[in-house]
């Protein structure tokens, strides 16, 4: 005899349900929740004198148990076959039990067929090479065609027609369920192949949408944008600059446009005060842009100025400073005049530097070629002045606007880099709390899973504890079914399998 097993091969273990002697208690004891196994050990009654006890391996399939379930228990029935083989030397025929009303005939029907008495005529019976026993010659199904009942009521293998086995049936009735299948008819096709013009598919046909150019409202803000910006003093640098919520303050602007090359202002206006320097506008376009902010916009308004004149590029360059009294023409009246006899020693005072002042009431006052004829007839200028010209002074502004557009191209360049070095710091400070949170989380996850396991650890032991003591008072599953190969008398044993 092979040794015998210690449990279900593929399987963790098995747990003894019930046992017993007689039939009708098995039968009665069985749990339609669950998938059992078992071995019964009984015979026929008044078999004759070749009679003797039958081992049955049994299976039991509840049908209140859920089909996944109890298809993860069912893919080991062999393993438990084998090994309650392995602990009875050997297992005369099987059952499968789905309703355990008719379990009982089932287990006598199967037992008979595998029972060889005095009541069946042993020339009656058809032997043939690896058949397991005899069969009658003749089919004991008088069934016209096998077909198979896949419902599971009746057993696998049952033919709904008749309710016997299929091996019972004869070989007309198996072949009677073939059928052929008439060949599919062929796409009729016109006489050069592909289909005929009639039979074509015809395709939609889908009328072109009209062509039509739509412009978004989005893309008509631009276009107004644009024309405004054409006209040189709508936008100026320092409106830029509030725009973009970073303005200098009205000192920093001074100092700016004193500087010989600047950036990006060469002229500032400040509001009539008498003690602080409060910016109204300032630019970098020079007095062209200058005088056409004070012919569009303030003519209403008591203004001081300050603005840088160059002339000339490169080594060439030479620049003034002068300082502007702005009395537009709409600014008149006893107010006007006291506030400006207020404010002009403060302006006049901080203004001290400069080489000559413009005193205006109209932009034709700042216009270039007034500003350079106030300084040629103000200022000594070295050398006989030819230089000094409306050409050289747009010369010098071309000069100007090209370090103002490299001054805004360094400024992004700048903006940028801030942005992606706050951009690398955000990142670098995320992904460290990034790390700190998944090992929070791994930390907190082992605490859980070692708790758990701990918990498991208890149940096992515990479930062990209980298993030895249910062992201990009802004997194993491998015990009870030696004990039932060693005995004649009717016996039987039902048993779970832990997967």
């Amino acid at each position: 005899m092979k040794k015998a097993l210690e449990k279900p091969d593929g399987c963790k273990g098995v747990e003894l349900f019930k046992k017993g002697s007689k039939l009708e208690d098995m039968v009665a004891a069985l749990d339609d929740n669950k998938v059992l196994f078992g071995v019964i050990k009984t015979g026929q009654e008044q078999a004759g004198s070749f009679s003797r006890k039958t081992t049955v391996f049994l299976v039991h399939k509840g049908d209140q148990l859920g089909q996944v379930k109890a298809s993860k228990i069912m893919a080991h029935k062999f393993a438990a076959q084998a090994y309650c083989a392995s602990h009875m030397g050997s297992i005369t025929c099987q059952v499968n039990s789905y309703d355990k009303s008719n379990l009982k005939d089932l287990i006598m029907d199967e037992i008979g067929k595998s029972t060889i008495d005095d009541s069946k005529d042993i020339g009656d019976l058809d032997y043939a090479l690896g058949d397991t026993k005899g069969g009658p010659t003749k089919a004991k199904a008088d069934c016209k065609k096998f077909d198979l009942d896949l419902t599971g009521k009746g057993g696998f293998g049952m033919c709904k027609n008749c309710g016997r086995k299929r091996r019972e049936h004869s070989k007309d009735a198996l072949g009677a369920d073939e059928e052929v299948c008439p060949p599919a008819a062929a796409a009729t096709t016109s006489e050069g192949g592909g289909y005929s013009a009639d039979d074509a598919p015809q395709l939609p046909q889908v009328a072109k949408p009209p062509t039509k150019t739509i412009v978004d409202e989005t893309s008509r803000k631009k276009i107004a944008e644009m024309r405004r910006a054409s006209q040189g003093f709508e936008t100026t640098e320092y409106a830029k600059a509030c725009g973009e919520g970073a303005p200098q303050s009205g000192e920093e602007i001074l100092e700016i446009v004193r500087d010989m090359y600047g950036t990006p202002y060469n002229w500032v206006l400040f509001k009539a005060t008498k003690d602080k320097l409060e910016v109204e506008d300032a630019g970098g376009g020079g007095v062209i842009e200058l005088s056409g902010l004070l012919e569009h916009k303030m003519s209403d308004k008591l203004l001081y100025g300050f603005v840088r004149v160059a002339f000339g590029h490169g080594k060439l360059r030479r620049a003034w400073m002068f300082s502007l009294h702005w009395q537009g023409q709409k600014c008149s009246g006893v107010k006007a005049m006291t506030q400006k006899r207020e404010c002009t020693p403060f302006f006049d005072a901080r203004m001290n530097d400069a080489s000559f002042t413009i005193n205006a009431v109209g932009p034709a006052e700042i216009e270039p070629e007034a500003v350079i004829d106030k300084l040629i007839h103000t200022v000594v200028i070295d050398g006989n002045g030819s230089d000094i010209s409306v050409q050289a002074l747009i010369e010098a502004l071309e000069e100007e606007q090209q370090a103002i557009r490299e001054w805004h191209e360094g400024k992004e360049r700048r903006k940028r880099e801030a942005e992606e070095l706050e951009k690398q710091r955000l990142e670098a400070e995320s992904k460290k709390l990034e790390e700190e949170r998944l090992a929070k989380e791994k930390a907190e996850k082992e605490r859980r899973e070692a708790e758990e396991a701990a918990k498991a650890k208890a149940a096992a032991a515990e479930a062990a504890a209980a298993a030895e003591a249910a062992a201990a008072a009802e004997g194993t599953v491998a015990a009870s079914l030696e004990a039932i190969a060693e005995s004649d008398d009717d016996a039987w044993v039902l048993f779970e399998i832990v997967v």
